[in-house]
């Protein structure tokens, strides 16, 4: 019972934690990159530009962390259902 369990759990966090991965990349790359950069060009601000590119260059970074932890907590309660 607690085996089927422990399995249950840990789709459900890894499966969880790929969806949760994508929304805060999406959030990263929409308002932190994309409105930064609009914001930059009204303003001519190029810092702000730069910044704005630097974030939708690499937006999928931090969806890859939030990803890739709840993924290895699924893993562990997957290793302890067998």
């Amino acid at each position: 019972m607690i085996k089927k369990f422990c399995e249950i759990i840990g789709w459900l966090l890894a499966v969880v934690g790929i969806i949760a991965g994508v929304w805060v990349a999406l959030g990263v790359f929409f308002t932190g990159g994309l409105l930064q950069m609009a914001a930059g060009f009204c303003a001519f601000v190029v810092e702000d530009i730069i910044i704005g590119i630097c974030k939708v260059l690499f937006f999928w970074v931090p969806g890859l962390i939030v990803a890739l932890i709840a993924m290895l907590i699924g893993g562990i309660f997957l290793e302890w259902s067998l």
